[in-house]
């Protein structure tokens, strides 16, 4: 099921990517944290993937597919996710509902919020929920790259073992746009 889910996913982030007006790579680090990101966009479609890896309590691999719209000063992408997660405690795949949105201060300074939820029916394996919430800053250096700060609270319930907190904490950011 999960490979289905990965093989739509990917076709899916393959058509957008074919009539995207934007890629973006991007890194996020932590003092015990790293996640790394590729994504690309088209006015209405947008899919991501990325890799988080935290030193003492695994990795998580995610691919999401969103609709996304901007009104005014406000942005936003909603969609789902699917992610595979390879803990300490135990590992699972699922999919995760949710998005981001984002105040636009100014060209060049935004804040963006995201939530993605995975109740248990959506959560396979050892894995019986997991969220991922965040929120940043972002400052664009020059017109193809940003820097950002942020928080991330990223935590899965974990069959046997309870919630298992993947990274909890601030987080400094660069992504390059293309």
């Amino acid at each position: 099921m999960l490979k289905k889910i990965l093989a739509t996913t990917l076709i899916a982030g393959g058509l957008v990517a074919a009539n995207s007006h934007a890629s973006d790579l991007g890194i996020n680090i932590s003092e015990h944290a790293a996640q790394f990101k590729y994504g690309s966009e088209s006015d209405t479609m947008a899919w991501d993937g990325s890799w988080l890896y935290e030193e003492d309590n695994g990795s998580v691999f995610s691919g999401g597919l969103y609709a996304k719209g901007q009104e005014g000063m406000f942005s936003a992408k909603l969609g789902g996710r699917v992610f595979y997660a390879d803990l300490d405690n135990g590992d699972g795949y699922g999919m995760a509902l949710g998005g981001t949105g984002a105040l636009h201060f100014t060209h060049q300074f935004r804040v963006e919020a995201g939530l993605h939820y995975a109740p248990s029916i959506l959560s396979f394996s050892d894995i019986e929920g997991m969220t991922d919430a965040e929120i940043r800053a972002v400052f664009q250096v020059v017109p193809n790259a940003s820097v950002s700060v942020g928080y991330r609270d990223a935590s899965a319930k974990v069959e046997k073992y309870g919630r298992e907190e993947i990274f909890k904490g601030f987080f400094f950011g660069m992504n390059m746009s293309f």
